[in-house]
């Protein structure tokens, strides 16, 4: 797999990636609960928090691994590149799903003829901007699934410096990957599973800057 910006090759993250997705999927569209006889057979969605988890861990390896030699701090062009790949990867797709999550909301209130009450225009216009899970402005998500993405956009903004600074100091090694776990775990089990507010926010961060010591697997 090749980053997003196509300068380093990332080999066997697509597939992780693609089992972490489908947990995700699975668990949210709640198959077990409509197909009889499976439910006993699909517990293990209910650890699909874990593949959030790993989604933020894999950020940052690869913003770290791929970045660390390309950011500069005292370079705005370098951070105007950075932004710009980065609102690109995310942005687009996440506008057309909140839109058509918004439109579905719209038909919803003509039919009934009341318009949700928590769906205020601030609140509105803060998903739009992906910043439902930012200090400040926590609210819920008007698409559920995005106060992940969400998060990573703060990972992205804010997280990037301490997780390059983690990457440059510390240097991954083969024993920091199961220190890492040890610690995503703990954080885990002392973490809230809320989608919005410090305990997601704090998750994402954690395992984001987790990925920025542990080792690639192509090194």
């Amino acid at each position: 797999m090749k980053s997003h910006e196509g300068q380093q090759d990332l080999p066997g993250l697509t597939g992780l990636r693609g089992i972490a997705a489908l947990v995700v999927f699975l668990a949210h569209n709640r198959y077990q609960d409509l197909l009889p006889g499976v439910s006993k057979g699909a517990l293990w969605l209910e650890w699909h928090d874990l593949a959030v988890d790993l989604f933020f861990m894999l950020s940052g390896l690869v913003m770290a691994h791929v970045y660390a030699g390309k950011l500069k701090f005292s370079s705005a062009e370098s951070w105007r590149s950075y932004a710009v790949a980065r609102i690109a990867r995310i942005l687009p797709l996440y506008l057309v799903t909140t839109l058509a999550a918004l439109a579905i909301y719209c038909l919803g209130s003509l039919w009934l003829g009341k318009w949700p009450a928590y769906l205020s225009a601030q609140v509105i216009v803060t998903n739009v901007l992906l910043l439902q899970n930012w200090p400040g402005l926590f609210c819920l998500s008007v698409n559920l699934p995005a106060w992940s993405l969400s998060v990573e956009m703060f990972c992205y903004a804010l997280g990037i410096i301490p997780a390059l600074l983690l990457h440059r100091y510390v240097r991954p090694r083969p024993v920091l990957a199961w220190g890492a776990i040890v610690i995503l775990v703990a954080c885990r089990l002392a973490l809230s599973s809320d989608t919005t507010g410090w305990g997601s926010l704090g998750r994402g961060l954690i395992g984001f800057s987790i990925g920025a010591v542990i080792p690639p697997p192509w090194l």
